[in-house]
């Protein structure tokens, strides 16, 4: 069973190859919104473990590592590297969905500035006073003419070449 809405394109292929005609139908598919991979593999190189890091090496045994340069050498480059995924081991987190840059212009200062107009707007909606709405308008109306300035100006600057 096909289903075959209208949304596509059919045809016929004329061609003196061969004794029949091909036909074809391109369907027109919905584009989806391609969601970047939320996970992320870190490592925390923090004080603590780079202070765990300098102790473990400390307590290794590199006698091993000192007989023949080349078997040394392999046998120091498998000590250290067990020592580093010991210390500081691979950990996957989620990105926040907020923090990912959705259209050109947004910057990292415009996303925080997104963040911050939640403040005024929190505000606005908890107490509706005049002041208070009139402080979110002020915010959200700069911001949104920021976003698309800087974007602008960038633009120019980088094709002004090639005019």
């Amino acid at each position: 069973m096909n289903n075959i809405t209208t949304a596509g394109k059919s045809g016929i292929i004329i061609t003196d190859l061969a004794d029949n005609f091909a036909t074809f139908y391109i369907s027109q598919a919905q584009k989806t919104k391609h969601l970047p991979n939320l996970l992320k593999t870190t490592r925390m190189f923090s004080d603590a473990n780079m202070f765990k890091f300098k102790e473990y090496l400390g307590y290794l045994d590199f006698t091993n590592a000192t007989l023949c340069p080349n078997e040394g050498y392999g046998e120091f480059i498998k000590l250290y590297k067990h020592a580093f995924e010991t210390c500081f081991p691979l950990r996957t987190c989620k990105i926040n969905n907020k923090a990912l840059k959705r259209e050109p212009w947004v910057t990292t200062g415009i996303l925080i500035s997104s963040q911050q107009k939640a403040k005024p707007f929190v505000r606005k909606l908890n107490k509706a006073t005049a002041d208070n709405i009139a402080v979110y308008k002020e915010y959200n109306s700069m911001l949104n003419r920021l976003k698309k300035i800087y974007y602008f100006q960038n633009a120019l600057e980088e094709n002004k070449q090639n005019i």
